[in-house]
């Protein structure tokens, strides 16, 4: 199925500014308050851990799903991004896909805020989707990696409204 879906090098470009997601979704959780930022926070860590333990234990690749980085040279101004990307980016330890993960969090806790703009969680959820979109057409990740990045980021989640992070700072105490 991945291999039916068309290379699209203009999706570079949700690739590339999910790191402004991420930067912008953290700053603003961490602004909703003492114990969202806890949980939030505790539930990206728990889902890094379980990240680390599938790329320890279950290394995955999609090199073979990448076009040639040397046809890409020439091909424009998204061609050149993603053959720098994919420079940067070995085609290793795909599943799950931490862009997807990173964004998921970030979309999960726009809606967890009680001060946000009315528009902000529609916004972050739309960029989120096309991050989604973006790890599968420039070929760094396959479907798979969507769904093991969304089911690990919300399995973070859980855990984290589970362990009740305001008993350890909350909106009163620090840690």
């Amino acid at each position: 199925m991945d291999r039916a879906l068309p290379f699209v090098p203009f999706f570079v470009l949700f690739y590339v500014l999910a790191y402004l997601q991420w930067v912008i979704g953290y700053v603003m959780i961490g602004r909703g308050g003492r114990e969202t930022a806890f949980r939030i926070l505790i539930g990206e860590l728990i889902a890094k851990g379980i990240t680390l333990v599938f790329f320890v234990f279950l290394p995955t690749t999609v090199e073979s799903l990448r076009p040639d980085v040397q046809s890409l040279q020439g091909g424009g101004l998204w061609c050149r991004l993603t053959a720098l990307i994919y420079s940067l980016d070995a085609a290793d330890n795909c599943f799950p896909s931490i862009h997807c993960l990173e964004s998921w969090v970030c979309f999960r806790g726009a809606l967890r805020l009680k001060n946000a703009p009315q528009w902000y969680a529609p916004v972050m959820l739309v960029m989120t989707l096309l991050v989604f979109a973006s790890t599968v057409l420039v070929r760094q990740h396959v479907l798979a990696d969507i769904l093991g990045g969304v089911l690990t980021a919300q399995t973070g989640l859980f855990l984290a409204d589970r362990l009740k992070p305001e008993r350890y700072g909350g909106e009163e105490g620090g840690l």
